[in-house]
């Protein structure tokens, strides 16, 4: 039985919708063709009225309702109510079948992932994937009725939240084995149960679909090169705690080699607006909306700017009946953990392979990565492209570990920085144009990552940690650590259902898939990133965590166990009033040294690692700022004082 067309037929007999009806509701665990007799609507107005509800990509993240789902059995099992945050047609070989597959994000119950975890399979949830698939020129619009595979995504606060996200994959593959063409095809995707009125009564599904965005096919070869730009996954911003630095912070990944930044917008407060939209402007900076349905959130709150006045260049407005239905919040108020971060996550993975990226680094607005190349000073050694030293970088690690291969995920070990304490050394930066500079005090020319020299020791791996990975290589990843290969997802798909179902030789398609995977991952151990200490033939990396919270909890705790000026209304680096404030309060080596002593279980230490691996890019981020006084970012901060050799 071929997957049909919805055309506008009209059944020839009465016997035979119901011998379609009956096939239909009659085998509930096998997927199904939605055949003519079995629909009412026309073909070309359908499909026309679902491509008019739907919004593109580029308007953001806008989690549609599927309110059809709204059955007593489906709120019972757990699964309703149930949101469709992005959809992707993803073309990475599978183990079974040699066709790509329609990957749903979505949120729903937590109940529905406590009994996926509890015993029952991704394949044996009530709900269905009911595909449109329109072909270029031709004026039908295939339907396709197939089983949804769900996978729990990872959260170690499930228990704290109400709501819950998931990983939904769909086959375009028929029931016989057809593949359903889709590489130049328009496809939408929604979730539907196997009730008579989903499927008689289409027309209650037209604002439920969700457009599927579809993804690059990869070259394996190039792609075990590790040759590729990289991008940095920022997570939804809310009002202006990261005003001051946001263009520092770009700069500084910049200068690292990451071409591409996906910034994900919930709330951004007045000052945030004006460095948005100056960074919006430059190539490679993505603003997304990010929405939260007022469904999600507890207590809802103004937003710091209507989102209709933003003005940022490339972000949708949203209709004001989409913009009713959403509302900010506080992160308690929001009963989807940190504002859906996983989901976030996952979804701009996709989006930086849209966009030709080898790597992806989620971080936030105030961790800094510091990758260290053997010679100790940044870049590392090129291998002759121009946007891959994350990729050059990666090749120096040392491979022992993984086979030679590349590693597909590199977790990156965490410390906490303290803005607040002095350091007790003048650390001479090797390029020569920081000479004048005073580099154990703070003022506005200084980026805060590069004089602030004192941390806490590390946390143990996967504490707290980040990750710099190969988005095609996983799956699901956790916040701080990945989870899920994609090859043990394949795997585990295959097994639910059914090894050899399409004729292909496990060995033979789990060997190609291999030519895409690299190893799975490196996880870097407790790092020493300081060439003084640690001269080695191999490339290692941090992360420092600099809180954002005005000027760091543990330089907030540090000064006020030492008795140091509140700074309850500082703000760092702001202007030159804010810097001359935290010199006068930076607390001195023997306070901080003996608070870490009292208060902490292990000290804190003086390291200079991140100015002595990328001084370079300090040079130049100050000559830029030579060039454009008035500094680039909120256009308030004159730099005073600085002197250039």
């Amino acid at each position: 039985m071929r997957p049909v067309k919805v055309a506008g037929r009209r059944p020839r007999a009465l016997l035979a919708v119901l011998g379609v009806l009956t096939f239909v509701f009659l085998t509930p665990h096998l997927p199904f063709s939605l055949p003519n007799a079995a629909r009412k609507p026309q073909g070309r107005s359908y499909y026309e009225a679902v491509a008019n509800a739907s919004r593109p990509l580029d308007a953001g993240v806008i989690h549609v309702p599927l309110p059809h789902l709204d059955e007593p059995r489906i709120r019972e099992a757990g699964f309703a109510p149930f949101w469709i945050s992005s959809a992707w047609l993803d073309p990475r070989p599978l183990i079974v079948e040699a066709a790509p597959e329609v990957t749903i994000f979505g949120v729903g119950p937590r109940e529905m992932v406590e009994a996926l975890e509890g015993g029952m399979k991704g394949d044996e949830t009530p709900l269905w994937c009911y595909i449109l698939v329109k072909q270029p020129g031709v004026a039908d619009a295939t339907r396709l009725v197939s089983r949804a595979y769900f996978s729990v995504m990872p959260d170690v606060h499930i228990e704290t939240s109400t709501f819950a996200s998931v990983k939904v994959t769909c086959s375009l593959i028929t029931p016989i084995g057809e593949v359903v063409p889709s590489d130049v095809a328009e496809v939408f995707v929604t979730l539907i149960t196997q009730s008579k009125s989903n499927l008689l009564s289409p027309h209650r599904l037209l604002d439920a679909f969700k457009r599927v965005q579809p993804l690059p096919r990869v070259d394996p070869v190039q792609h075990a090169r590790g040759i590729g730009s990289a991008a940095v996954c920022l997570q939804p911003m809310t009002g202006d705690i990261y005003a001051p630095s946001m263009r520092d912070y770009v700069s500084y990944y910049r200068a690292l080699g990451f071409t591409d930044f996906y910034a994900y917008l919930l709330d951004p407060g007045p000052e945030a607006l004006v460095i948005l939209r100056e960074l919006a402007q430059e190539p490679g900076f993505h603003p997304v909306r990010w929405t939260i349905p007022n469904e999600w959130n507890e207590k809802r709150q103004p937003y710091h700017v209507n989102p209709n006045s933003w003005a940022i260049p490339e972000l949708a407005v949203l209709t004001n009946n989409e913009e009713d239905a959403h509302s900010s919040g506080t992160k308690a108020a929001v009963t989807l953990r940190d504002y859906g971060q996983n989901i976030h996550q996952h979804d701009c993975h996709f989006r930086a392979i849209l966009d030709g990226n080898r790597w992806v680094a989620p971080v936030d607005w105030d961790e800094y990565v510091v990758l260290r190349p053997p010679s100790g000073h940044w870049p590392p050694p090129s291998r002759g492209h121009p946007k891959s030293s994350v990729g050059d970088w990666a090749a120096t690690f040392d491979l022992r570990a993984t086979q030679g291969l590349l590693p597909s995920a590199l977790v990156l070990n965490s410390a906490f920085v303290c803005i607040l304490c002095q350091p007790r050394n003048t650390f001479p930066a090797p390029d020569p144009r920081l000479s004048s500079l005073d580099l154990r005090n703070p003022t506005p020319a200084i980026p805060s990552i590069f004089v602030s020299a004192v941390r806490h020791t590390w946390l143990a791996p996967t504490e707290r940690s980040k990750m710099i990975l190969d988005p095609w290589a996983w799956s699901l990843v956790d916040f701080h650590k990945p989870k899920q290969s994609y090859a043990y997802y394949a795997l585990a798909r295959a097994e639910a259902w059914g090894i050899g179902k399409t004729g292909v030789e496990v060995r033979d398609a789990y060997t190609a898939f291999m030519r895409l995977q690299t190893s799975l991952v490196g996880l870097i151990p407790e790092p020493n990133l300081s060439q003084r200490t640690n001269v080695t033939n191999y490339g290692t990396g941090a992360m420092f965590h600099v809180r954002a919270d005005q000027f760091g909890r543990i330089g907030r705790a540090v000064a006020a166990w030492a008795e140091v000026v509140d700074l309850t209304h500082g703000d760092r680096y702001r202007d030159q009033r804010g810097s001359d404030l935290l010199s006068q309060v930076r607390v001195s080596e023997e306070l901080w040294s003996q608070y870490s002593g009292v208060k902490l279980q292990s000290p804190m230490v003086e390291d200079w690692s991140v100015l002595e691996v990328m001084s370079g890019a300090l040079g130049d981020m100050i000559a830029e700022r030579r060039v454009s006084p008035l500094g680039r970012g909120s256009g308030k901060r004159r730099i005073v004082g600085l002197q250039l050799d």
